[in-house]
């Protein structure tokens, strides 16, 4: 059933933050094979990526979606 959850560490969420920064939302895939970020990720796939942030950031979640656009 695949590898076991690990907990993000501090280190992963910076980078993670980092590279929607710089690449955007959604752009899983960029950030993973970023060189910036690589080192950090190496043990993340992209949908590990995806759900990460998601989970750092769930109160977006609750918003309204036309809230979401600005």
């Amino acid at each position: 059933m695949g590898a076991p959850k690990q907990k993000w560490t501090t280190a992963e969420e910076a980078a993670l933050r980092a590279g929607v920064r710089k690449h955007g939302l959604g752009k899983w895939r960029a950030i993973q094979k970023d060189p910036e970020f690589t080192f950090l990720l190496a043990t993340r796939s992209n949908v590990d990526l995806k759900v990460g942030f998601l989970s750092l950031h769930s109160s977006l979640l609750l918003l309204p979606f036309s809230d979401l656009l600005l």
